[in-house]
């Protein structure tokens, strides 16, 4: 039998798993990752920010079939909470604007269909000031609503390994003279106390005969990792995009459009919390509030007989 907590407001969206004391302590992310058919008692910490999330939150309990309890602590301090992360997805529109001027054009000025981008997120959103989330919901729309962007396969910038056994990771590849991407990784590779890095993007740039070929680079270090000679480990994610057709209004009237789809979900994402609290704080049978919500087919005047609202309308009759 297993207790199982629902904490929104933790950084990380890992489950820990506490075997002994048969406790789940989850995010958000609790219904996407536990898979327990005997989870008898689920107690949210935290208020959903919607009714879809808390639904499927509770889903978690009983699926053996046997009865469960579900336990949420209203507080409605929590609601400021939630409604901070709800309004500080939106950038100004100065900054959207930035943001948008910055995907759409490169060295050579604007941008043309067929061009390549590449970016890191996190450089982006810290740059514009911008929430991460934000723009990758801004590709999103970009993509889908504009038909502006197509998103590649992303990159990994830069590439560590060190020798599996015997040699240092610089000295096996300064061995593997096999072809000219293992001579390039042989000159920018930087050796360091436990991993040699390489800068792939530095690389590249060092030599431009290799930039339509980086994939020559990568295959080289993979190739000593699958002769287990060497590991590999990668950081510093760079997302890229086609450009699928050249934009053909200017940037301050895109970054309106964007600007007033963001506030949209935001006043969406606002209602969402607010129906929540209404959800905890009616005199109106719980269960058949959530079956009204999924599923208009309820029975007149069915009532669940086992949430709060029951309960106390039970003790009083």
């Amino acid at each position: 039998m297993y207790f199982a907590f629902s904490l929104h407001l933790l950084d990380s969206c890992s489950l820990r798993l506490f075997k002994d004391a048969g406790i789940v302590c989850a995010t958000i992310a609790f219904g996407m990752g536990v898979d327990k058919a005997n989870i008898r008692y689920i107690y949210h910490y935290n208020l959903s920010s919607s009714m879809e999330g808390y639904a499927q939150e509770i889903g978690r309990a009983g699926r053996d079939g046997k009865d469960s309890m579900c336990h949420t602590l209203v507080c409605l301090d929590d609601l400021a909470a939630l409604q901070t992360f709800a309004y500080n997805y939106t950038p100004t529109l100065a900054n959207l604007e930035a943001f948008l001027t910055e995907i759409f054009t490169n060295q050579q000025g604007f941008v043309r269909q067929g061009d390549v981008q590449m970016f890191s997120l996190y450089e982006l959103a810290t740059k514009h000031d911008i929430h991460q989330q934000t723009v990758v919901m801004v590709l999103a729309f970009l993509g889908i609503y504009h038909d502006l962007l197509v998103e590649l396969t992303p990159w990994y910038s830069v590439y560590e390994f060190q020798a599996r056994e015997g040699n240092s990771g610089c000295k096996i590849v300064q061995e593997a003279h096999r072809s000219s991407a293992f001579m390039l990784l042989s000159q920018n590779a930087v050796k360091k106390r436990l991993w040699t890095s390489v800068d792939m993007d530095a690389v590249v740039d060092s030599s431009p005969s290799m930039k339509s070929e980086r994939i020559q680079l990568v295959d080289a270090i993979q190739q000593l990792e699958t002769e287990g000679k060497i590991t590999t480990k990668v950081s510093k994610l760079k997302h890229r995009f086609r450009i699928n057709k050249e934009l053909l209004m200017p940037f301050t009237e895109l970054a309106k459009i964007e600007y007033e789809r963001l506030v949209m979900r935001e006043q969406q994402d606002a209602e969402r919390i607010e129906e929540v609290v209404r959800f905890f704080s009616s005199s109106t049978c719980a269960g058949r509030t959530l079956r009204q919500r999924f599923d208009d087919n309820v029975e007149e005047g069915w009532t669940c007989g086992t949430c709060w609202v029951c309960v106390i309308a039970g003790v009083f009759v």
